[in-house]
């Protein structure tokens, strides 16, 4: 099982790796890729499982497919939903790291 899960983020980082480098870079986020990169492709695999498959783990050739299809047709759509996600990432970061939620996670 964890074999299809690193297949997964395998085909996650080839289609989507360089949009994420790309956005973080862009975005002025306080993210070290050098150290973060694995755990922030985890979390954005997480959320793209739960968005386009309703929670229900694909696989390989179901995900690539997936992914292809997304990055041909939906390329701005990709951008915007990984900008968020990217996002989400360093809020749940923060709150994890002071403890803290703002009024904006509520």
């Amino acid at each position: 099982m964890r074999a299809k899960f690193t297949a997964n983020i395998d085909i996650l980082d080839y289609y989507i790796g360089g949009l994420v480098d790309r956005i973080v870079m862009k975005g002025y986020y306080d993210i070290d890729l050098d150290r973060e990169y694995d755990h922030l492709m985890w979390y954005i695999y997480e959320k793209l499982v739960v968005i386009l498959f309703k929670g229900k783990e694909p696989t390989r050739e179901e995900f690539e497919e997936k992914m292809k299809k997304i990055r041909r047709r939906d390329a701005d759509k990709l951008k915007v939903l990984i900008s968020y996600l990217i996002s989400k990432y360093m809020k749940m970061r923060n709150i994890q790291s002071t403890g803290k939620r703002s009024q904006d996670d509520f």
